[in-house]
Formats: C-alpha cells, structure tokens, sequence
C-alpha cells in the first residue's frame, strides 16, 4: 500500500510539473491612431523552453477557403526577453517568424496589423470602431495551438465591446481554452452599437447593431426569435449557452456573412428595413449563418475539424456544410411564417434556372468543386469549367430530402440525418469523415444512397437540371 501511495505521489507531482511547465500564451490588442488602420499587437509567452520559438500567422480563414495571407498585414515585428532586449527573429517563409530565445523563460512579441476591410470575415479599424477578427492578426505557436490563451484588450474610455468571447474579471482578458476556440469569434468595439438581447430555453441571444438603419427593434428580435426556435426545434439542440447575433449596417450596396461556433458577423447595405427585399436578405442571412451553429461549426468535416491554418485543408464535402445550409435557409423561413409559400417556389425556380444557366455544372462535380475552392473557387476558375458548390448543394439537399421523405412514407426526412450527424459526431468530438454524410442518410433511411452519390455528387448525372 505504500508503494502505492508513493507513486501515486509521484505521478500526481509530474503531472502538476509537466503543467507548469507548459507554455503561457496571452494577447493584447490596442491603437493609438485609429484612422491610420493600424492594431497594435502585443503577444508574451511565458514558460517557453526552447532555443528558438516560431511564430505564424493564418495564411487563410474557416469560412471561405482560399488562401489569404494575412501575412501581408504584419508590420514592425519585434521581439524581446524579459529583459525588455531585442532578440534575434527572422522570417523562415511567408507567414512564419523564429526567434531566437536566448535564455529568457518569456518572450513577448510586438507587431502591428493593418486593418482597413470592413467584411464579415476581415477585420477594420477607425475613429468610430474596431471590428476584429482574430484569425486575422493574432499569431500562434505551430503545434502549440490547443494550449489556453487569453487576450485583453485596451479600448477608449465609452466604448463597449460584443463578442461571444467569455470575459475572466479576475485576468480582465477574454479567456478561451485554445487558439482555435479564440479565433472562431469576432470582436466589435465601438461607442455605438446596440445590443439587444433574449432568452430562448436556456439560451441568451445577443443581437449587436452597428450603423445607422431605420429597423424596429421589436421586430428584430421576434423575427429573429423565430428563427432560433425553428432550427433549433429542428436539431433537437441548444448547444451555447449564450449566442451573438453581429450585424454592420452600411449605406452601399453589400451582403456578407461568416459563421461562427458561438456568433455570426454579417455586413449588409444598403439598410433599409422598409425595402422588402432588403428585410428578406437580412433574415435569408440570418437564418443560413445561424445553422452554421451546428452545420460545419459543429457537425465539421474531419479535414478542418482543427484546422492547419498555414496550408490548404483538402475536403469535397463542402456542398453538405454549405450547399445543405442553404436549403435550410428557406426551409426555416417558411417553417417560421417568415415567408410565404409562394416567395419559397418562386426562390426555388429562381435557383434551378441559375443552375442550368452554369455550364460548368457539365464539366466539374459537385465534390470536385468543393475540393478546388482552393484554386478554383469563388469566381477564380477558368470560364465555364465550375459552379458555385453553395447553388449545387441547396439543390442536392431539397432532393435528398424528398428521397428520404419518399423511401420512409414520410417517417423520416433530412431533419433526421442532420441530427444523426450532431448525435454520432458533434456530441462526440469527432470530425465528419468523407462519406459521414452518405453513411447517415443510410441509416437514417436503412437503404442505399452508393447510386445517388456516384451519379450526383461524384458525377455529373443530374447537373443538366
């Protein structure tokens, strides 16, 4: 018994050493002179044990695949010891800087990011806001990228700050327990935004507002209630405790949107809540980034589930996370009332006949386009050889959900994989694998979809809609 007791001693005092001894990895962002566009970037590391230490920062973002090089924003790295003296760093390629430690236990890095894009996915700076997307300027340790970070911020006096970020009072930081968790969450920092908010089940909604536009906030927050209820009653889910609804509101023509684990950001204009159309984008947005929540945030493709932020991540599923997001996106409009029947058919002859419109659709498969959205994708291909994987995918998804409802006489429909998926792999932690999708219909249905899939999503059959 004494034996016993010693190692477990033992093993308890390496465990507790091995802990200590693991790198500590905070952020600080601040700026002096917000019309110049520039964030001020502070990174310190502590505990670090190597002769060298690299550094990266993402070539490319979850959410749009293709590479971006945030790279070409860095400017003025420099590192010190805890000394305050400059060390030695080099850049080894792109978008990676080594620094030489010396004998200093902490390092702390110092650079400057430009930010001057106001998106949904990039991140801008000026006397009136600050809108930050991490993944854009905050760099990361390679291999490193699942240790806790955490990162303050130094914002004018007044200003307030949205994020889906949980703040620690006692660190006064924003506290995640990876960089992967960090960087999956935009920041809005401004005097100005409104923030509306309700309760759904044991849920908190956030909505922040910023810019000018005529809404009725009642409104906002019925209809957007409806559509959490919707999708959540769909998935059989509430996998947040708190969400963030983030919305820009800009006087020129625009619409962009990027999903998030625990919030969305999404930029439109010009806003005018009393142009139908314009209200039916704004809740057309809002619905497909909130089913993101489950479909790619959660319910993710192994290939990206953590991703390397340095490289393209290969998958030719991206026709499920976005094409079958987009069918959902009517789907839940006119399960919530938030659309007539009518408006929904009339979307959906709109959409085929954009399809049969692409000749791309004869020359490349629906995997083949999700897998070279790398090189290919977002308007980048050669004329007529591709097509949007978002417009084939919404198609796929309205039939397979008709095949489903047709092969169970109407007991089961595509409700039933999406929670198959966030049972067997969400709740578990695990990456969808290349054929998740098509093995889930097969149990949902306890039938074969081989055929279906050869033909319509590796093969062409079908893209002559």
């Amino acid at each position: 018994m004494h034996n016993q007791i010693l190692i477990f001693l033992q093993i308890m005092i390496l465990a507790f050493t091995l802990h200590a001894q693991q790198p500590e990895i905070s952020y600080h962002i601040a700026w002096d002179q917000p019309n110049s566009h520039f964030l001020e970037i502070t990174m310190t590391i502590e505990n670090w044990t190597a002769d060298s230490l690299d550094l990266r920062i993402p070539a490319w973002r979850p959410g749009r695949y293709v590479i971006q090089n945030y790279a070409k924003n860095v400017v003025g790295f420099q590192a010190f010891d805890q000394a305050a003296t400059s060390l030695t760093a080099k850049k080894l390629d792109k978008g990676t800087w080594r620094i030489s430690r010396g004998t200093s236990p902490k390092v702390t890095v110092k650079y400057k990011s430009f930010a001057r894009q106001l998106d949904a996915g990039s991140s801008y700076l000026d006397d009136s806001e600050a809108y930050i997307n991490p993944i854009t300027c905050l760099m990361y340790i390679p291999g490193k990228e699942l240790l806790l970070v955490s990162l303050a911020i130094e914002k004018p006096a007044g200003w307030k700050i949205a994020t889906a970020l949980d703040f620690d009072e006692d660190k006064k930081a924003f506290v995640s327990e990876n960089y992967h968790e960090l960087v999956d969450a935009p920041i809005l920092i401004s005097p100005s935004f409104n923030l509306l908010t309700f309760q759904h089940k044991e849920a908190l909604i956030e909505i922040a507002l910023q810019g000018e536009a005529n809404y009725d906030e009642k409104k906002i927050v019925e209809d957007v209630r409806k559509i959490v209820a919707e999708q959540i009653d769909i998935m059989k889910d509430v996998p947040f405790e708190r969400y963030l609804f983030m919305y820009h509101f800009l006087p020129y023509r625009f619409g962009h949107g990027v999903e998030h684990k625990n919030s969305t950001s999404i930029v439109l204009g010009p806003a005018d809540f009393d142009n139908e159309k314009f209200y039916d984008g704004f809740l057309g947005v809002t619905a497909h980034e909130f089913f993101h929540a489950w479909n790619v945030e959660r319910i993710r493709p192994a290939a990206i589930y953590l991703p390397d932020y340095s490289k393209e991540n290969y998958t030719t599923t991206m026709w499920i996370y976005e094409g079958i997001t987009s069918y959902y996106t009517g789907v839940t409009l006119v399960r919530a009332h938030l659309t007539k029947k009518e408006r929904y058919f009339k979307n959906w002859a709109k959409t085929i006949k954009s399809f049969q419109k692409t000749y791309g659709r004869k020359v490349t498969s629906v995997s083949e386009a999700g897998w070279d959205s790398w090189t290919k994708g977002y308007g980048n291909a050669p004329p007529n050889t591709s097509f949007s994987f978002y417009t084939k995918g919404n198609i796929l998804g309205m039939l397979l959900d008709l095949e489903i409802r047709q092969r169970t006489k109407n007991k089961k429909s595509l409700d039933h994989v999406m929670r198959n998926l966030n049972e067997t792999y969400a709740k578990q932690n695990l990456g969808v694998p290349e054929d998740g999708f098509q093995q889930a219909i097969q149990t949902v249905t306890n039938s074969g979809f081989e055929e279906f899939f050869a033909d319509y999503v590796r093969g062409h059959r079908g893209n002559g809609l």
